[in-house]
């Protein structure tokens, strides 16, 4: 990217929508830019003679804000401090939970006795909110719950199978388990896995809006919570390069965008054109919404990037950009 001031994304013009000739001999029609002289690159993808708008090679634009796509990869870190004993338990946490010594109700029957096992261990909160105590004490639902309250439920819960139960119930040392760090990726329904915390929606947004909605949705587990967010691979954000192989049909190349390549960068991705492409048949299809009622194209003159070093046509790639090259008619004949 050069170092000299540039448009800015939003700057970025696109074929018939702000032709302007310094001459004022082409005017806007239908969308598309034509004119009493001839273009310099003619085709009906609009004036390029004027349209300097356009980013290209030595005037690239910076990108908008990333939005985040299945299947990105996204490198989340949280750190903050855990909540006060006194908050209510929540989805994920760990509890020591001990019961003091006591014999099940039914000590004849045998079977009970021995499907009855001991509570003394670390239990987690599961994400529908319970905690399972085991075979033959079954589940008690505790998320939202005070440890005074939880141990409280646990006790009355284990009064179906044990007599007068004495329950000690607290958080889990440590609470290292709270930190969120590494890897995730973004599944196709367009969430992300907080491992205990859940899973939070983040397609759509901008990796600012994934910072706020992170900070909200740990907010009630962690006091003052950081989060560190960076786009580890970019895997939504790709162009194509189309070539025409004549009675071979087309052949579609698939790339990552990394928001700074040219026509030049694409076709070299391809090892250059093909015996059969046409060097006056190369253009950029650029993705519209059906809305605008016409097609954006840009004619590109391939000779004069790979052999005057002209900038003119050699555009910047954006995502979705389809750069097509068409098969030479004349090849196809001899």
């Amino acid at each position: 990217m050069p170092d000299f001031p540039g448009p800015s994304a939003s700057d970025i013009t696109l074929p018939g929508l702000n032709a302007d000739c310094r001459d004022g001999s082409c005017v806007p029609r239908n969308g598309v830019a034509t004119g009493s002289q001839p273009c310099r690159t003619g085709g009906n993808g609009g004036c390029q003679a004027c349209d300097f708008g356009l980013p290209r090679e030595l005037k690239k634009v910076s990108l908008p804000d990333y939005i985040v796509e299945p299947p990105d990869r996204l490198l989340i870190e949280v750190t903050g401090t855990p909540q006060p004993l006194t908050a209510e338990l929540g989805s994920g946490e760990l509890l020591d939970i001990r019961v003091g010594p006591t014999l099940p109700i039914d000590q004849v029957d045998y079977q009970a006795t021995q499907t009855t096992g001991q509570i003394n261990g670390t239990y987690r909160i599961q994400s529908d909110g319970q905690i399972d105590l085991g075979s033959g004490h079954g589940k008690v639902a505790v998320r939202g719950l005070s440890l005074t309250d939880a141990r409280r439920l646990t006790e009355l819960h284990l009064r179906r199978t044990l007599k007068n139960p004495r329950v000690y119930l607290t958080r889990a040392a440590g609470h290292s388990d709270l930190q969120i760090s590494g890897e995730h990726l973004v599944r196709p329904d367009g969430t992300v896995s907080l491992g205990t915390y859940g899973s939070i929606y983040v397609a759509g947004l901008t990796l600012n809006q994934i910072e706020g909605a992170i900070e909200r949705h740990v907010s009630g587990r962690l006091i003052d919570p950081r989060v560190n967010l960076d786009v580890l691979a970019s895997n939504s954000k790709v162009y194509y390069v189309v070539t025409n192989g004549g009675g071979d049909g087309e052949q579609v190349f698939r790339f990552p965008s990394t928001g700074s390549e040219t026509v030049l960068d694409a076709i070299a991705q391809t090892n250059g054109l093909a015996h059969l492409g046409s060097k006056k048949r190369v253009w950029i299809a650029r993705p519209a919404p059906p809305s605008l009622g016409y097609e954006q194209v840009l004619e590109v003159d391939w000779d004069a990037i790979v052999r005057g070093g002209q900038t003119c046509t050699n555009y910047q790639i954006l995502p979705g950009d389809r750069v097509y090259v068409r098969t030479d008619s004349l090849s196809l004949t001899r």
